[in-house]
Parts: structure tokens; C-alpha cells; sequence
């Protein structure tokens, strides 16, 4: 199984001529137009470039997950990120700016989007007609 930065069918077409049995994909189906992900969240993603992303384990210290802190998560720069950012430790002891990001989880400026590196070479629209995945 191959994973991270496959966005499209040449990414596909790598990773299994390279043996891989499959692959997962997420940033590309969360901006899909079947995603149940908000339209502006999708969109604010779509906009993104990947220099616009940073690994991070603040989302996750945020929501009271504990992960040890080898892994991170690729999300899309927001307020809270350059807030937080390399004040893990702090975050962690601050109960209300937890509860404060609990309740924020509404606002897309604040909002956790999950996308990876490859998010540079996702940049259709959402009306974007469908066509088959494998298709020239």
C-alpha cells in the first residue's frame, strides 16, 4: 500500500509500476464534489498551495488527542496554527484556549484541513466535469 503525495492516475500508475498493491489518497477525495466536507473548507484547501501547509501536532493537542509527538499532521495554515505552533507544550497546559478551539471548530480561518505536500498539484475547481480516473 502506498500512501502520501498520489493525487492523480500518474501518481497511481507509479506507485503500483513500482509494486505497490494500492493506494490511499485523501486530500483528493476530501475536495471531491461527493466529500460530505463543507464547500468552503473544500475551497479553501483547492486555494492552498503546499508552502501554505505545515506538520503539525497542535489539532491534535487541541482536541485531546495523544499521539506521541513523531507524528504529526500535513494541515493548511490557519490563525490558530500560527498561534500555536512550536507552543505545543503550552497548548497542552491551556484548558481554556482547548475548550476555545472546540468551540471555533465552525470558522474555516480556524478550522483544522487535513491535506498533504501533493496538495500543490490538486488546482480543479469543484464544477469541475467528472471523468474516469484512469481515463488519457
Amino acid at each position: 500500500m502506498a500512501a502520501g503525495g498520489i493525487t492523480d492516475r500518474r501518481g497511481l500508475a507509479a506507485a503500483l509500476m513500482l509494486g505497490a498493491d494500492g493506494v490511499l489518497m485523501g486530500t483528493r477525495f476530501y475536495v471531491a464534489s461527493e466529500s460530505l466536507v463543507a464547500p468552503r473548507a473544500q475551497a479553501r484547501v483547492i486555494a492552498a498551495s503546499g508552502d501554505e501547509t505545515l506538520r503539525t501536532t497542535i489539532f491534535d493537542i487541541a482536541r485531546g488527542y495523544t499521539w506521541p509527538k513523531v507524528y504529526t499532521g500535513r494541515a493548511v495554515r490557519n490563525r490558530f496554527s500560527e498561534a500555536w505552533h512550536g507552543r505545543e507544550d503550552a497548548l497542552a497546559r491551556d484548558e481554556v484556549e482547548r475548550a476555545r478551539y472546540a468551540e471555533r471548530q465552525r470558522g474555516v480561518t480556524r478550522r483544522l484541513l487535513s491535506c498533504s505536500q501533493a496538495k500543490g498539484l490538486i488546482s480543479l475547481p469543484l464544477s469541475t466535469p467528472r471523468r474516469p480516473f484512469l481515463s488519457a
